[in-house]
C-alpha cells in the first residue's frame, strides 16, 4: 500500500507544469452529512494548452472556494493531515497564489492524464 507522503510525492510529480484552472466540479450526493462519496474534481491545463490533468478528491470536507474564474492560475498544494487527529481525513489541499481561494480537507484522490 501507497504511504501518505509517496502519494504526495506523486502528486507533485504528476502536477509539474499544470497550472491553468479549466475545469472544477463539486459532487455532494448529501450536503447535509458528511461523506466518502463527497468530491471534488479539478482539470488543470498546461500554459500551452495541449495537455490536462484531472484530479478527483474524495470525502471532500470543509471546501472553501472563491474568486474563481476558469483559465487562472491554480498551483494545487497537497499536505499530509493524517497525523492531526482529524477524522477520517488525511490530506489537505490549496492554491498557493493568491488570485484563487480554494481549500478542503480529504480522504484521498487519484489524477488521470488527458492529451
Amino acid at each position: 500500500m501507497i504511504s501518505v507522503e509517496q502519494k504526495i510525492r506523486g502528486f507533485q510529480e504528476r502536477h509539474r507544469g499544470f497550472s491553468r484552472l479549466r475545469a472544477f466540479r463539486v459532487d455532494f450526493p448529501n450536503p447535509a452529512l458528511s461523506s466518502p462519496e463527497h468530491s471534488v474534481t479539478i482539470e488543470l491545463q498546461s500554459e500551452d494548452g495541449a495537455k490536462s490533468v484531472t484530479t478527483r478528491f474524495t470525502g471532500v470536507q470543509r471546501l472553501r472556494l472563491g474568486d474563481f474564474n476558469p483559465g487562472m492560475g491554480c498551483y494545487l498544494e497537497v499536505r499530509s493531515v493524517a497525523n492531526d487527529q482529524l477524522e477520517a481525513l488525511r490530506y489537505q489541499v490549496f492554491n498557493s497564489e493568491q488570485d484563487l481561494t480554494l481549500s478542503f480537507y480529504c480522504w484521498d484522490f487519484e489524477t488521470a492524464y488527458r492529451s
